[in-house]
Order: structure tokens, then sequence, then C-alpha cells
């Protein structure tokens, strides 16, 4: 079964339909399944009851000394400071294909080959980082030749066709085999990074080379593994030898640990530790890309059902905030609901007073802010924002203004973290608390807005020394505060603390994840109400990542939690491979839904296994079953904005690819389980919306 699992059904006639709605490439070749009905419980995983605490937790709600972290951090002060994709640059790492080895009759099939290995790759650091690989298809040129080494940097130059939108070129070449596979250039946002299109217009010096011999050898193995290998370095990684020491002659500078040394990585290489070339990603390896990629975004889902507000406007429909690269202003999209169908208003949305707009534009030369939408003000229906920017030359800000150019708070941030928002607050539930997290033990921090406007930082918190993903959500209910679990997958354990108020106050406890029947390898957690009891819900979504491999299992748990006690009923479930989940209400029954999304572009004929067919989406129900309905993404791997733009009680899907700049609108159709696409939209250029998320 490689199209879906549990009522994923084979629908060669899957929706949407429609003018402007996408269609298959290919028939689905799968068997029907049966549409599941109401869950039935395989367990139940008390994480925290009663007053169960971990001993000696009252010294750890401490101003914590500065705790050096054994680890280098992401940044340093120097040129690779900010050597992490900008929003709108991560969400469209555009390439094309410039080269594939082959005569006339090879050469299609050598094609189609790459494109389903590159996307296989692509695909896992995409889910682990928030990431969106976006291949240019109709920008290659396979058989146009490509130029070789450049003397003084060995920078390939894959040709591709001119005026390409691509950032980088991949190619295929035989004779370099000796290489393996190699990248020249191809690294996060620099500072002064050129503009996108290439330079020269014909070839491109970022490139991805893959050994020809690697793609023309039988089965998938070996080109996989150089493949991952090397998308890990357009990730931002170096050899992982330069954090484990073995071997001086691999050592950099800057390696930007963010995990321990980590042997099964799959940025080791054979040259420097023999025997440790691995072949797939290791947990370390897609922690590690979270934790420097990821956007943390408050869960909307929750506490403003039609999606982010940033203006000061309290009705209507969810709008879209547009941020390029170092703008001073933001472009807000307000919907406005005519008989003929959505429309968006646009306008502009100041950061700053006019007066006190810096000269250099936001952070200068570096442009690679970090943008968390969250409830600093209490405003129930309007979201602030939290500039952020990682290293320690870079000013911090917090955006309170409703783009009004006022009411901007300062804040710094030295080290590496991640921001984490949530209603932890048991006085305010209406306002977000921002958990600062030093993966590691490096000192934790909150962030709360004070009754002057400023944000003030409380050291006197719970401290998190472990490498964990966190997933902020009220588990017990809307009336709670939001609880803390941590999954860490290095140690493979979860971790919850149930919050009592303001972070003042938290029960632990820590179970190993196998003995909650999450297996190893790779997880993803979608966080939402599935059955609509106000509670938040955790659908463990398993992926292999390996063509022909066995899956790993799914799990959905749903919350039976109290006031006093965090616990879930446990379900076996089963998706397939090859999506991400997309949580959000889809038919307006107020549970919510998950839309499994399959890149329409990144398959291509042949045998492309569990990469091949559409995508689904399955409706949850009051029971915690759901109906599951097909559906075509459109072409050109866009990335899914969710809101209910209309207003009308339920979500829609606007589809905004942002290499080509363009975006089409998803319309949820009044009283049916389908869209209307027939909205098509210019986007603003090299522009991404804020607060765009996927599973985590």
């Amino acid at each position: 079964m490689t199209t879906g699992g549990d009522g994923m059904p084979a629908d060669p006639e899957a929706g949407p339909s429609g003018e402007g709605c996408a269609t298959p490439d290919h028939p689905v070749g799968a068997e029907d399944i049966a549409l599941p009905g109401p869950s039935v419980p395989m367990g139940r995983v008390v994480l925290v009851d009663g007053d169960d605490r971990r001993p000696g937790m009252a010294g750890r709600w401490r101003v914590p000394q500065a705790v050096p972290n054994p680890f280098l951090p992401a940044t340093t002060e120097g040129p690779r400071i900010h050597e992490r994709w900008d929003e709108a640059r991560k969400l469209a790492l555009a390439f094309c294909v410039g080269f594939v080895p082959g005569d006339e009759e090879a050469r299609p099939e050598n094609y189609a080959k790459f494109v389903r290995l590159l996307a296989v790759a692509m695909g896992e650091w995409e889910r682990a980082a928030d990431a969106n690989f976006v291949h240019l298809r109709e920008d290659d040129e396979i058989d146009d030749g490509w130029i070789g080494f450049v003397l003084g940097d060995l920078g390939i130059l894959p040709k591709c066709r001119p005026g390409t939108s691509a950032y980088f070129g991949v190619a295929a070449a035989g004779y370099v085999d000796v290489l393996g596979g190699v990248v020249r250039g191809v690294v996060p946002q620099l500072w002064k990074d050129p503009a996108w299109e290439p330079d020269p217009p014909h070839e491109l010096r970022r490139a991805l080379l893959l050994g020809g011999s690697r793609l023309v050898t039988p089965g998938d193995t070996e080109a996989l593994s150089v493949l991952r290998h090397e998308v890990g370095h357009i990730m931002g990684f170096v050899h992982e030898e330069a954090s484990l020491g073995d071997d001086p002659t691999c050592a950099v500078d800057d390696p930007r640990a963010l995990v321990p040394p980590d042997e099964a990585s799959v940025m080791t290489t054979p040259q420097c530790v023999p025997g440790k070339e691995n072949a797939v990603l290791s947990a370390g390896d897609r922690l590690s890309a979270f934790l420097l990629h990821h956007t943390g975004c408050a869960r909307f889902e929750f506490r403003a059902p039609s999606g982010y507000r940033f203006s000061s406007a309290s009705s209507g429909g969810a709008e879209v905030l547009w941020h390029a690269p170092g703008a001073t202003e933001g472009t807000l999209w307000t919907p406005v609901v005519t008989p003929a169908g959505v429309t968006f208003e646009a306008t502009p949305f100041a950061y700053f007073d006019p007066l006190g707009k810096p000269v250099n534009g936001w952070y200068g030369d570096s442009e690679s802010e970090v943008i968390v939408p969250a409830r600093l003000a209490g405003a129930s229906e309007r979201f602030d924002l939290l500039f952020y920017g990682p290293g320690p030359m870079v000013p911090e800000y917090a955006v309170l203004s409703g783009g009004t150019g006022g009411g901007i708070g300062l804040w710094h941030e030295a080290g590496y973290v991640q921001l984490v928002p949530g209603a932890f607050d048991g006085a305010d539930l209406g306002r977000d608390v921002l958990y600062v997290y030093a993966p590691g033990p490096g000192p934790d921090r909150a962030l709360v807005l004070g009754p002057d406007g400023a944000l003030a930082e409380r050291w006197d918190v719970p401290q998190q020394d472990a490498y964990a993903y966190p997933l902020a959500a009220p588990f017990r209910g809307t009336g709670h505060p939001d609880d803390l679990l941590w999954w860490d997958p290095l140690e493979r354990e979860i971790v919850v603390w149930r919050v009592d108020g303001g972070l003042e106050q938290v029960t632990v406890k820590t179970h190993a994840q196998e003995g909650l029947g999450l297996p190893q390898g790779e997880l993803i957690p979608a966080v939402g109400d599935f059955n609509g009891d106000g509670r938040a819900d955790v659908l463990w979504y398993g992926v292999h990542g390996r063509p022909n491999a066995d899956e790993i299992a799914d799990a959905l748990w749903l919350s039976i939690s109290t006031a006093t006690e965090v616990a879930f009923e446990t379900f076996d479930r089963t998706a397939g491979d090859g999506f991400r989940p997309v949580v959000g209400d889809f038919d307006g029954d107020g549970i919510d839904d998950v839309l499994w999304q399959r890149s329409a572009y990144h398959t291509s004929d042949g045998p492309s296994g569990s990469m091949t067919g559409p995508s689904y989406i399955w409706y949850f129900a009051a029971g915690g079953g759901h109906a599951a309905e097909a559906f075509w993404v459109p072409a050109g791997d866009p990335v899914p904005y969710v809101g209910d733009f209309d207003d009308d009680g339920c979500h829609d899907i606007l589809w905004v690819d942002v290499a080509r700049g363009n975006a089409r609108l998803w319309r949820r159709r009044p009283g049916a389980r389908d869209f209307d696409c027939s909205t098509s939209l210019d986007v603003p250029t090299g522009a991404a919306p804020v607060g765009v998320h996927w599973g985590f």
C-alpha cells in the first residue's frame, strides 16, 4: 500500500473540481479502503496525574547562573551569524535540474529517477525544518550540457533556462564520481546575499552535484545516502566530524552544533571517520534542523478559530501579513467577501514609528529575522509580532501596534533559542507568554509584556535541560493554561509539564517513548482538537522516509485530561508515507481535520513508489473517527496557509507559491467537503506570509 492508509481510498477522480483546480498527472493505483468508523481505543496513557512532581523541582525555580553550553552554539560573532534561511527563502528553496547523464533513450528514465530521489531526500529535511523545496521543472534543461569546475572556487554551474528564478541548480555528472557528491556555495542566507536571479543569467553558482554513476546504479540506497548528506549542507550543516572532533583535518571553526555530537548523523563522512558514513537522517539531524529553522507560532486553532488577525479590527475573516526580508513594514491582506467570492485589500502594515525607522532597514545587511506571531498584549482578536534575529549583534523587537507604527518593545537575545508562545498565564488566558528555550543546559527564561508596555524577562521559570521538540497547547482544555509536552528523540522520552499558571508551578512526569506506543524513527506531532471537546489532541505521524521500508505506526492521542491530570486515550492510525500534515477545520463542524499534503510537483512518472498519488483530508468526527477525501493539490510545490478568510466558520486554504510569486485560494464550498479554487492571486515579490506552520 503506497498511496495512503486509513480511509485513504484510491480515487482517480479526486477533488476538488472546477475552474482552476488541479488535475492528476497519472492514475492512482491502489486498492479501495473502507472508511473507518468510530475509533476504538487501544489504551490509556496518563502523562501527568495529581500532584506527582519531579523530586527537587522547587530548586529549579531559580534565577539560573550563566551555564555554558558544552556544544558550540548555532551562531557566533562572525559572517555565519545569520546562516539561517529567512522566512521567504525557507519557503522557496527553488531549484532546477541542469544536467542528467544518459543517451536519448536512457536520459528520460534517469531524469525521472533523479527527480524522485531528490523529492525523497529533500522531503525528509523539509518535514524537519518547516522548509519548502520548489522544483522549477519548467526551467530544467537536462540535455543542454553543463559547465564544469570554475577555477578558484570549484563552483559547479549547471545550466538551466535563461532567467530562471532558481536559487540553486542540480546536476548529475559522470566523470566527477571520485567526489561522490559535492556542494559548492549552497548555504543559507548570507550577509548581502545576491538577488534571487542567477548571475550570470544562464548559470547557477549555487549547485548540488550527484556523481552520475550513483544515479544509474540499480536501486536507490547509494544515491539517496549522498543526496541526504548534500541536502544537509544546503540546510546549513557541515560535516558532523567538526562536532565529534575525531580528526583535526575535518574540524571547522563554526560547526553550528545544535545537539550533542551524533555518530549516527547523515553528515558524517568516511573521509574523516572511516566506516562512519550513515545512509539516513538520524534523530539528531532532524532535531538540529528543527531547532535551526523552525519558527514558533501560537496555535490559533484553539483560541482564534478564524486564523491570524493582525490589524486593530475586531471581527472579520483571517488576514495575511506578508513580510520581505529586512523590510521595515509589511503588507497586510484583509479579506473582502463579495457575492463573486473573496478578494483581499492590501494596505501597508507599519512596524516602526516613522521617527524611529532604522536608516538601513530592519537589520541592515543581515536579513534573516524570525517573526513569531503571538498575543503579547492579550487582545483576543489580534496578534502581535516578535522579531528575533539569531546572534549577539542583532536587536530584537516586539511590534504591538496593530499596524499603526507605535508600541514597540525591545529585548535582547545573544544566543540561539526557540521561542515557544503559549497561554501560560492562568490569570489571563487571552495573552501569550513566550518561553525562551535554549536547547540543552543553557538558561531558559520567559518573556511577558508588562503593564508599562515593555517586555519583561522572567528567570524564575522551570529549566528544560534536554534537547527536545516543545509542544504547547491546552491539553486540559481551553479553560486551563497551555501545558508543555516535550518530545526528546535523543533519549526517546516524553516529558510533560502541567502548567498551573504563569509558568510558576509545573508538574512534571517523564515517560519512555516506546512505552507510549511511539516507536523510534521520524515522528511529526500534529496538534489539534480532533474530537471537538475543546481539549488539544496529538496525532503522531510516523514517517520512515525510505522506499520499500516497513512503515512506522501512527498514533492518535485524544485528550481525556482533567484539571489536575494530563491523560490521553490512544488509537492506532495509518496515514502512509510522503505527506506533511496540515491542521484546520475544513468542514466547519468545530472539529479539527488534517490535510495530508503530498507535493504534486516533486513526483515524476516511473517507479516513484510512495511519493506518487493524491493528497487527502481526514475529516474528523466527535467520536475521533474520520472520513477521507482525496485531493490533487496545486502543482508547483506551494505552501498551504490556513485561515477562515470568508468568516463562515470553517478554514480555507491559500496555496502560496513564493518562488513564482502567485497564490491560489481554495475556498470551502458551502455545505460540502469540497473547495472552490477559481481565485488566482499575485503575491508581494520576495515576501512570505507570517505564521505558516505545518504539523509542529
